[in-house]
């Protein structure tokens, strides 16, 4: 009899990790979503709900890539804390329509705190293909990256 239920229990374990790793895809697409819509609001309880938080949108449509991005772009510094510190998403990763960083995404929508969180982590300013560029805490300097560089990105 024990020989019986034994093959039973492994189908049941089987069929419960296909069910979580279907849940985690599903809410991984809706994250995607999200992302590609720059809705920060629905980013953090998808993350809760078990969407990977590493996902990366690559359509080219979309004019941020990652959750990190859309966070600073928003200003939901809540978020960013939590997906840098306890997510551990890539801080620098560029890509969306305009190849920026979240610490750019973070100048171009004037989220100081959250700039000065990211610069603390050792964020980088990547422009393009060019070298890293050194950026000192320095309100002038933000200001005048976004008047120079963040004009259009703004209107997303």
């Amino acid at each position: 009899m024990l020989l019986l239920l034994l093959p039973l229990y492994e189908l049941i374990e089987t069929f419960a990790q296909r069910r979580e790793a279907n849940r985690k895809a599903d809410y991984t697409l809706l994250l995607r979503n999200a992302i590609e819509n720059v809705e920060a609001g629905n980013i953090e309880s998808l993350i809760k709900q078990g969407a990977d938080a590493h996902v990366l949108v690559t359509s080219g449509k979309a004019p941020f890539n990652s959750a990190l991005q859309v966070a600073a772009f928003k200003g939901d510094f809540s978020l960013v804390r939590s997906l840098v510190e306890e997510a551990q998403v890539n801080l620098n990763g560029k890509g969306g329509t305009y190849g920026i960083t979240a610490l750019q995404a973070a100048i171009c929508s004037k989220q100081y705190k959250i700039m000065r969180f990211l610069l603390q982590r050792n964020a980088r300013f990547l422009w393009g293909n060019a070298p890293q560029i050194n950026i000192r805490m320095s309100t002038e300097l933000f200001l005048g990256i976004e008047v120079v560089w963040c004009t259009h990105i703004a209107q997303v």
